[in-house]
């Protein structure tokens, strides 16, 4: 909008440069109408035009920020529970202050500092999604900012001027670009920073802008190596005290159970989903957070892709010593961890090959069934293998070719942990199935009701 209104400003008057990119840009903003970013951007730009020009500054700011918030929730009132609503808001009321904090900056100077300052506003959401500080994430967006614009810019002119192959071009050199800067991954794994980590730092900050805008730059100085403390305190990697843990990650509809042995792990299934890359939106994210920097061995129960999917994006883009995924590789030990697969039975069916693995860890029995059918279960039984547990992972997400009557006679859990997605297409886990666990008086623990669920043993 800005670089319109300058633009079309060389040749019209304030008013009419000023209207004529909400005409220009409506096409955008209809075929955009999924994205509360882009629509929130095009709204504001109208309301903000109406104050001046037709109420006369009547409302300030920050209540057309709020009027607009206030809209978008009687729309759709599951945006509350979005934090990219919230961050996108923020933003909105917090840069006309950073603007004006910033005004004895020559323009060329805010031409940076400003960008700079949406980064460091972002920062703490950008750490929680991936638990990592990426030292290049900045100057990489500040590359881009023009070459950006010049591909809007081109492609607002191709809905008059057909010029749809030099847009397609030129996106396809930019997206090369990125991808080529985006493999030059230098950064610095950070752990959760929790709640109070968030509230220090925007506390400083805004603190910081206010002594900026105020022309106290003493103070601002204070601040501002306090803020820079916080985020170093952040990088710091204290020792983690949690030794050992099994994680039931939460991966939507598909297994991944990660094992941790004081500075040894090893994850059993990726999981997998057509619609992300899980490995880098969910796993890797996870063991960054909790301080896991290699996997010392995955192992991969079948080929199933809600099992395996995940898997080479895994291995490409993170640490992995052994890929274990045959029978004949087990038992398997490392540290404290000792690993046996139960199932030697051979069939054509990929979820009756399914590896079924037995562990004794953190004073625990654990049996993870993969995706292994009743077929399974009762030939471990006829064999006399010894299935008791604690703990026991459903198999094939509590489907009703699972998890017999008899088994559960067998195996006696105390807890039945049950890896599946929320509203699934296949209906898991099947009523049959919970009556049944019901009916033993084994407790349910659900990913899609609980999220990632974790064990944990601690130092002490």
């Amino acid at each position: 909008f800005a670089s319109l209104t300058y633009l079309l400003s060389i040749k019209l008057s304030d008013k009419k440069s000023e209207i004529l990119p909400f005409f220009i840009l409506l096409p955008y903003a209809f075929f955009s109408l999924s994205k509360i970013g882009t629509l929130r951007v095009y709204m504001m730009y109208l309301l903000r035009y109406f104050n001046k020009h037709h109420f006369k500054n009547k409302f300030t700011h920050i209540e057309l920020v709020s009027l607009l918030a206030l809209f978008f929730i009687m729309l759709d009132y599951h945006l509350v529970y979005q934090e990219t609503f919230y961050i996108g808001f923020l933003l909105s009321i917090t840069l006309p202050f950073v603007n004006n904090a910033f005004s004895f900056l020559t323009p060329k100077k805010k031409k940076f500092v400003i960008p700079l300052m949406i980064y460091i506003l972002l920062l703490p959401y950008t750490i929680k999604r991936s638990y990592q500080f990426k030292l290049l994430t900045f100057p990489i967006t500040s590359l881009l900012i023009l070459p950006n614009l010049v591909f809007l810019i081109l492609s607002i002119i191709s809905t008059i001027i057909p010029l749809y192959g030099i847009v397609n071009d030129y996106g396809n050199v930019i997206v090369w670009i990125l991808k080529k800067l985006e493999s030059i991954n230098i950064s610095i794994p950070i752990s959760d920073l929790g709640g109070t980590f968030s509230l220090l730092f925007y506390l400083l900050l805004f603190i910081g802008i206010y002594y900026l805008e105020a022309y106290r730059t003493k103070h601002s100085k204070i601040v501002i190596i306090g803020l820079i403390s916080l985020i170093l305190l952040a990088i710091v990697p204290f020792q983690d005290p949690i030794v050992n843990a099994v994680y039931f990650i939460n991966v939507g509809q598909g297994d991944s159970i990660l094992i941790k042995n004081r500075t040894h792990s090893v994850m059993i299934d990726t999981g997998g989903y057509k619609g992300c890359d899980m490995a880098k939106d969910t796993l890797i994210p996870f063991m960054h957070k909790n301080k896991i920097t290699h996997i010392d061995a995955l192992i991969l129960t079948h080929d199933d892709f809600d099992h395996s999917g995940a898997k080479d994006s895994l291995i490409n883009n993170f640490k992995v010593h052994t890929i274990l995924n045959s029978k004949e590789q087990f038992p398997y030990k490392i540290g404290d961890l000792s690993l046996v697969n139960l199932n030697t039975l051979s069939t054509s069916d990929d979820n009756d090959n399914s590896l079924v693995i037995s562990l004794n860890f953190m004073k625990k029995k654990w049996l993870f069934m993969g995706d292994a059918s009743t077929k399974v279960e009762n030939y471990l039984i006829e064999q006399g293998y010894d299935v008791d547990c604690d703990v026991l992972k459903i198999g094939h997400h509590g489907s009703k070719t699972s998890t017999s009557e008899k088994f559960l006679k067998a195996s006696t859990p105390d807890t039945a942990i049950i890896s599946v997605g929320a509203s699934n297409y296949y209906h898991h886990p099947n009523a049959e199935v919970i009556d049944l666990l019901n009916k033993y008086h084994i407790k349910i623990r659900r990913t899609d009701k609980e999220g990632t669920i974790s064990y944990l043993s601690l130092i002490t």
